[in-house]
């Protein structure tokens, strides 16, 4: 049996051939190894995406941190941040 990994590869590869300016967050590409996991991070980086984490994503969404919006995201940033250190993966 031969399995394919379904998941961002040809969203990004049409998107990449259509024009468009294509990033993803590397952090939520998972796979069943870290094998899986890194050979889908190259195959779409590869493929012209460019990556970003969910930290980075974050910090682009909320540049003005004194904005409400971002005073309610920031309980939410800094539990990720504190799980990253618990996991021994920052």
């Amino acid at each position: 049996m031969i399995k394919i990994a379904k998941g961002l590869d040809i969203p990004i590869v049409l998107s990449s051939v259509g024009g468009y300016e294509v990033t993803f967050v590397a952090d939520m590409v998972g796979g069943q190894s870290q094998i899986a996991h890194i050979s889908a991070l190259q195959r779409i980086t590869q493929a012209g995406a460019i990556p970003n984490s969910v930290l980075g994503v974050s910090a682009e969404l909320f540049r003005d941190w004194k904005s409400l919006e971002a005073q309610k995201a920031k309980p939410e940033i800094i539990a990720y941040l504190e799980e990253l250190h618990k996991r021994r993966l920052r």
